[in-house]
């Protein structure tokens, strides 16, 4: 069994920001560690996420950015089709689905 994850949030009243990605429960779970090692290692107060040429998606803690996305399990067949027709993760600042972002961040020991 795979999981979907997906945001929308209404970006400054202007448009809606949708993404979504396909994980398993480990690969899931591993973002989220990664995700908080990156909150409690930073000296900053919050992680932005740009997309476009100044727009950005702001993420104060953990649980902000946790709470911004749905996660609801889906069949194999629909992670297939999924996979198969978009580069995921998929979507406007979906780049908070990518642990190669949040493993990229520097951080001052």
């Amino acid at each position: 069994m795979k999981l979907l994850i997906q945001a929308s949030i209404d970006y400054a009243d202007e448009f809606n920001c949708e993404m979504f990605t396909v994980m398993t429960e480990k690969q899931w779970a591993e973002l989220q560690q990664t995700v908080r090692d990156c909150f409690r290692k930073s000296v900053d107060d919050v992680f932005e996420i740009g997309f476009g040429t100044n727009e950005q998606l702001s993420f104060g803690s953990f649980k902000d950015w946790f709470d911004f996305f749905e996660v609801k399990p889906i069949s194999d067949e629909d992670a297939a089709f999924l996979k198969k027709n978009f580069s995921l993760p998929f979507g406007t600042g979906s780049q908070a689905l990518d642990e190669e972002y949040w493993t990229c961040q520097e951080y001052e020991e």
